[in-house]
């Protein structure tokens, strides 16, 4: 981790990749750590750069030694989206959003911090991308009503912008669900 944090992912990656071996054959196996050191294979891989095919190998690693987690499927949707991919992109976030569901139930923690609202951008992002218009325009509906201003910044822009290049309205109003009980006097659709 410290190799990885100190931008030093060549030397970080070789440890991340023993520590998945020797954790395999250990009389304790730690199911967590291997599947977190080859998530970090994966994070040192995109890191460096140019190693497009090595990146998803790794990613597939880990879905092949737990498929259970929603963090590899998720690093694939976004890998898939940088290929324009887009299909195996909605594939792989859909995959994502069920997992991370399955982990929290299962009280797993996330390793990489995902929230539910990226997974359902890839997915309303992909979706405009394989020719399903509408579902697109409202899943990026669903994200600014469920969501609104917890999102980070960052994803308030892109949810903001998209519902606003897809013709879904005009310039974007910062107005969502949670604000409804604000309202001085209510009408019919305020919701």
């Amino acid at each position: 981790i410290f190799y990885y944090a100190d931008g030093h992912y060549a030397s970080a990656m070789s440890f991340f990749l023993r520590s998945a071996e020797l954790g395999e054959i250990c009389e304790t196996k730690d199911k967590n750590l291997i599947y977190a050191s080859l998530i970090y294979v994966a994070e040192c891989l995109a890191k460096m750069g140019r190693r497009k095919t090595s990146l998803k190998t790794a990613l597939l690693n880990a879905v092949a030694y737990d498929p259970k987690r929603c963090e590899s499927y998720y690093m694939l949707s976004q890998w898939s989206e940088v290929e324009k991919d887009y299909h195996s992109c909605l594939a792989m976030a859909n995959l994502a959003l069920e997992m991370n569901a399955i982990q929290k139930t299962n009280g797993i923690t996330e390793l990489l911090g995902i929230k539910d609202y990226k997974i359902k951008y890839q997915i309303a992002f992909s979706l405009w991308w394989v020719g399903r218009f509408n579902e697109s325009r409202n899943a990026f509906f669903a994200l600014s009503n469920d969501y609104g201003t917890t999102m980070e910044d960052g994803y308030i822009e892109m949810v903001q912008g998209n519902i606003t290049r897809l013709g879904s309205g005009d310039k974007f109003i910062p107005y969502t669900k949670d604000k409804k009980d604000l309202l001085k006097f209510n009408f019919d659709g305020y919701e």
